[in-house]
């Protein structure tokens, strides 16, 4: 695998880190992209972002599973090689010196030609990135956090973008935007038939009459690798859960409301449009939830690394 450039770096340096571009380890602060680069230019690329525990990346087949399924779609390139990507995170956890950390993996349709359609790169631009967690404050989870309906922005039910982690962001961080100037910490966005579609960077998830509910595929969401997981674990443990169409005022109705995404893991929200969910604070299925999702990162975790060791 790649070895770490020379240079009094090792890690003495407060803010940089090694990052993988195309097969080679550079600084994070070295010139890494061309100024013709496609992702940059318009935005024509695709991202995972996942976490590591005890130096495991949690759930990296799914995650590689969706980003080659956008890449496809998109037609940026039809094999993505997982091994590799595997082995660039293993060898970035090392040289890092990090065993907790945050993962992103982008790839964009490389350097722009001259042409504006979706051309099948010649050449994609491959970026992954490990570096320290910032985790959440812990007031995010206990007593919990608040959210806002977006008004600015809603999600096309007839685009396929929402279906991919795609670089096109900007309606994402609109509803962040307005979350803040609101003075909330997450935005929930509507899509254009008026329906739950999902926070800015999350799933959601809501409780009614004892029943865990999350908006489905038919809302044009994205199918999150944690909310698939969450689903699975939920219906493993006897809870009744149903993917299906959300209407907004349900969530005024819920009795529980939590997020999910691969960083942050289940985020519950104790209050929506400065009216509370619930008792203000996570609930007993949020809770169930959250310790059942931690025993499945262990479990996983700890397999990985028997058997890196038999």
């Amino acid at each position: 695998m790649c070895e770490a450039p020379g240079g009094p770096f090792r890690q003495k340096t407060p803010g940089v880190f090694f990052v993988w571009v195309n097969g080679q380890v550079l600084r994070s602060d070295e010139p890494a992209l061309s100024v013709r680069d496609r992702g940059l230019l318009y935005g024509d690329g695709v991202f995972e972002t996942l976490r590591a525990y005890d130096g495991v990346p949690f759930l990296l087949d799914e995650h590689l599973h969706r980003l080659a399924d956008g890449a496809t779609e998109l037609e940026i390139c039809r094999v993505l090689d997982g091994a590799a990507i595997a082995e660039a995170i293993t060898e970035l956890l090392r040289l890092n010196e990090l065993s907790d950390a945050y993962i992103r993996i982008t790839l964009t349709r490389g350097e722009h030609t001259g042409r504006l359609e979706l051309e099948p790169a010649a050449s994609p631009t491959l970026i992954i990135v490990v570096q320290p967690l910032r985790p959440l404050p812990p007031s995010r989870y206990d007593p919990g956090s608040t959210a806002i309906i977006a008004s600015r922005v809603r999600q096309s039910v007839d685009s396929p973008l929402p279906r991919h982690k795609t670089l096109n962001y900007l309606n994402n961080l609109l509803a962040k935007t307005e979350a803040r100037d609101r003075g909330a910490d997450e935005a929930i966005l509507l899509n254009t038939r008026g329906k739950v579609a999902e926070a800015a960077s999350s799933n959601i998830f809501l409780v009614r009459r004892g029943r865990l509910i999350t908006p489905s595929r038919d809302s044009n969401i994205l199918l999150g690798i944690t909310r698939w997981e969450v689903v699975h674990l939920a219906r493993k443990a006897g809870i009744a859960t149903e993917e299906r169409i959300v209407r907004p005022d349900e969530l005024g109705l819920a009795t529980e409301v939590f997020l999910t995404n691969s960083v942050a893991e289940l985020v519950p929200v104790r209050a929506i449009e400065g009216r509370t969910v619930g008792q203000g604070r996570p609930g007993p299925l949020t809770r169930q939830l959250q310790a059942i999702y931690r025993d499945r990162v262990g479990q996983c975790a700890g397999a990985e690394l028997a058997a890196t060791t038999v």
